[in-house]
């Protein structure tokens, strides 16, 4: 504790240590992103005619076709925004969840 710090101890700080906590997660969680994307990057430039479907930042798969990965999307029973991703190829759209056929979601969810 310096002479200045009359009421904080950065030793026992509660707010202070949950904050260092959650920066230390943050940073965790970063670095194994950080894996991931460079798996993804090195095994595009191996083979970079496969389509990769997202739903937000979750990848639903890879796909040898645009129709084929249009069609995983429509029947896959998810809603958000849909990134399709390709070599010199992008292409993203919404699905509502009020748009979607209800026969779909029972569908889904019976998967499980």
């Amino acid at each position: 504790m310096t002479h200045n710090d009359l009421f904080f101890d950065i030793e026992t700080d509660e707010q202070l240590l949950k904050a260092n906590a959650k920066l230390e997660q943050k940073k965790k969680n970063y670095n194994e992103a950080y894996i991931i994307l460079q798996a993804e990057v090195i095994k595009y430039k191996q083979d970079n005619t496969m389509y990769k479907l997202f739903v937000g930042f979750k990848k639903l798969g890879e796909f040898k076709s645009i129709l084929e990965a249009k069609q995983f999307a429509d029947k896959c029973g998810e809603t958000g925004v849909f990134n399709l991703i390709g070599h010199l190829y992008k292409d993203s759209w919404y699905v509502f969840e009020h748009l979607k056929p209800k026969e779909d979601k029972v569908n889904n969810d019976n998967a499980d």
